[in-house]
C-alpha cells in the first residue's frame, strides 16, 4: 500500500505576512501556500517542518491525516483567553495534550495508531473541525470534556481519576464537536454515559446563553457602544472571548466561586467506562432486535409477494412451463436463475393441486432434454428443484 500523509495548517486571527509565507515555503517546494493556509500531501517523504513551531509562530490550527491510522489535531490560542490550570484538567494524557507556548496555548488531539487503518482522505477536514477552536474560546467547555473523552476511551485516564465538571448541552453538540467527535472516533456508548451525567450537572447552552444575554444588558450604554464599535472594525479578533472571560469572572464573584464551572459529578473515569459499557450492551441487544424484527418483517412481505405470484401462476400454469422453455433458450446465466426460479414456483403450483407426481415426470424431461446445457443443470441441482416438498 502506499505511503499517504496528509497536512493543513490554517491561520484564523491573522494572516501571514510575505515574509512569513516564504519562511514556511522553505519547508515545502510542493505545498499550496497562502496567506492563510499550508496544505500538502505526501507520498512519499514527510513534512519536514515541526507543527508546534507552526503553531506557535505561522497558524492557528492543524490538521494530520495518515494511512497507517494516526490522526492529529492541534490548534494554538492566545494564553489571555484560556485558563491553562482548567485545560490541563481535561487535555491529561497522550491522546490529548496542552502546554503553555510564549504568549499561546498549545491544544494537542492525537490518536493511537492503527494497523491495516487504510486510504484516508485530509481535504475537507479542516473546514469541518476549524469552528471547534471558537467554540472553545467563546466558553463552550464541550470541546475541553470531549478530549477528555478520548483519553479515557485510548486508556490515558486512571479508572480512580474523578470525572472532571461535565458541561451540559452534550447530546446537542455543535457540527464542530461532533466532527471532532468523528474524527476521533470517540466510542459512542462512552458519549452516551456521559450525557446521563452532563445533562443533570449543567445547564444547557441555551440557559447560559440566555444568562449571558441578562449580563450584556447590564454593561453602560457608551461602553456597550465601544464594543460594537470595536467588533464592526474588527480591531480585537478576540474579542467576543474576553467579554466571555469577563461574564465568567463576574458571575464567579457573584456567587462565590467559579461561574463558569460545572460541578463535578463525584464518580470516576472507571465509572463512567462501567456505565458506558452498559449502554454498549443495551444498544447492541437492540440493535439485535430490531435487525430480528426487520428480518421478519422482509421474511413476511417476500412470503406474501410469492402468494400472490402464485396464484397468478396456478391460472397460467402452461404459460408458465413456456417461459421456462423461453428462458433456458436464452443461455444466459441469468435468464438461467429466472427459470429455475420460476420452476420453484411451479412445483409449488402443482403439489398444491395435488399434481406432485406429475412435476416430477416433467423435470426429468426437462433435464433430459437439456443435459448439455451445464450450467443450467447446475443450477437445477442446486436449488433442488426436482424434490416436491422442499
Amino acid at each position: 500500500m502506499s505511503e499517504y500523509q496528509y497536512y493543513e495548517f490554517l491561520a484564523v486571527d491573522r494572516p501571514l505576512t510575505a515574509a512569513e509565507m516564504a519562511a514556511v515555503g522553505r519547508y515545502s517546494s510542493r505545498a499550496e501556500i497562502t496567506a492563510t493556509s499550508f496544505v500538502n500531501e505526501y507520498n512519499y517523504g514527510s513534512f519536514r517542518g515541526d507543527p508546534d513551531k507552526f503553531l506557535e509562530k505561522y497558524f492557528d490550527l492543524m490538521v494530520y491525516v495518515a494511512n497507517w491510522g494516526t490522526r492529529r489535531l492541534m490548534f494554538a490560542v492566545p494564553r489571555t483567553l484560556i485558563d491553562l490550570k482548567d485545560a490541563k484538567r481535561y487535555f491529561t494524557g497522550h491522546a490529548a495534550r496542552v502546554r503553555a507556548a510564549g504568549d499561546r496555548v498549545l491544544f494537542d488531539l492525537d490518536t493511537v495508531e492503527r494497523e491495516g487503518e487504510g486510504w484516508t482522505d485530509g481535504r475537507g477536514l479542516m473546514v469541518s473541525l476549524a469552528p471547534v477552536r471558537g467554540e472553545l474560546l467563546g466558553g463552550d467547555r464541550r470541546v475541553l470534556f470531549l478530549a477528555w473523552l478520548v483519553s479515557v476511551q485510548w486508556g490515558n485516564i486512571d479508572d480512580k481519576s474523578p470525572v472532571p465538571p461535565v458541561p451540559g448541552g452534550l447530546a446537542k453538540l455543535t457540527a464542530g464537536q461532533k466532527s471532532l467527535a468523528e474524527f476521533m472516533e470517540l466510542d459512542e456508548d462512552l458519549l452516551a454515559a456521559a450525557v446521563q451525567w452532563g445533562e443533570a450537572a449543567a445547564p444547557e447552552p441555551v440557559a447560559q446563553a440566555t444568562a449571558l444575554s441578562e449580563w450584556v444588558a447590564t454593561l453602560p450604554a457608551a461602553e456597550k457602544d465601544e464594543i460594537l464599535v470595536a467588533l464592526s472594525e474588527g480591531r480585537d479578533a478576540h474579542l467576543g472571548g474576553k467579554l466571555r472571560r469577563r461574564y465568567d469572572a463576574e458571575m464567579g464573584k457573584r456567587r462565590g466561586g467559579r461561574g463558569d464551572e460545572p460541578a463535578g459529578s463525584g464518580q470516576t473515569a472507571g465509572e463512567l467506562r462501567a456505565a458506558a459499557e452498559v449502554i454498549g450492551v443495551r444498544r447492541r441487544q437492540e440493535t439485535a432486535r430490531r435487525k430480528e424484527r426487520e428480518r421478519a418483517a422482509q421474511q413476511a412481505k417476500a412470503a406474501a409477494e410469492r402468494e400472490v405470484r402464485i396464484a397468478a401462476l396456478a391460472r397460467r400454469e402452461a404459460g408458465g412451463w413456456e417461459d421456462v422453455e423461453r428462458l433456458i433458450g436464452m443461455k444466459q446465466k441469468e435468464a438461467y436463475d429466472e427459470a429455475v426460479k420460476l420452476l420453484g414456483d411451479l412445483r409449488e403450483v402443482t403439489t398444491r393441486a395435488g399434481r406432485g407426481e406429475e412435476f416430477r415426470k416433467r423435470i426429468v424431461e426437462l433435464r433430459a432434454r437439456h443435459a448439455r446445457k451445464v450450467t443450467f443443470v447446475q443450477r437445477m441441482d442446486k436449488a433442488r428443484v426436482g424434490e416436491v416438498g422442499v
